[in-house]
């Protein structure tokens, strides 16, 4: 999917003592290399046993287009060789268009924290 660029994740307030299976909901955005942002309508963080261990979401419609992500985070990064890189979050991106998958693919990510 080569118009991505990247996505930006506001976690907001953690809840304290979560519960595996507990969702979070995060604001962000998905950036594209024709730089629009599509903002996150619906994206959660998913408790697993040791953190957030998955996420997920669906962005804004801009003229008809979304995107939508499922993904999982990795314990301990990991090489991937297709992109030469370490990943820590890894999963899949459809773009649709008019309501229907227009393409798709299997995307690795690194994950920085900011403050």
């Amino acid at each position: 999917m080569p118009e991505f660029g990247y996505f930006w994740i506001n976690a907001g307030k953690q809840p304290s003592n979560p519960k595996i299976g507990t969702s979070v909901s995060v604001g962000g955005y998905l950036h594209t290399k024709d730089e629009i942002d599509y903002k996150f309508a619906n994206a959660k963080l998913t408790m697993g046993n040791s953190g957030f261990d998955r996420l997920t979401f669906t962005t804004q419609k801009i003229k008809g287009t979304l995107y939508r992500f499922e993904g999982s985070f990795l314990g301990e990064p990991r090489f991937v060789a297709s992109t030469h890189n370490y990943t820590k979050l890894h999963g899949r991106l459809i773009k649709e268009q008019s309501d229907r998958p227009l393409s798709e693919a299997t995307v690795y990510f690194n994950v920085r924290a900011e403050e």
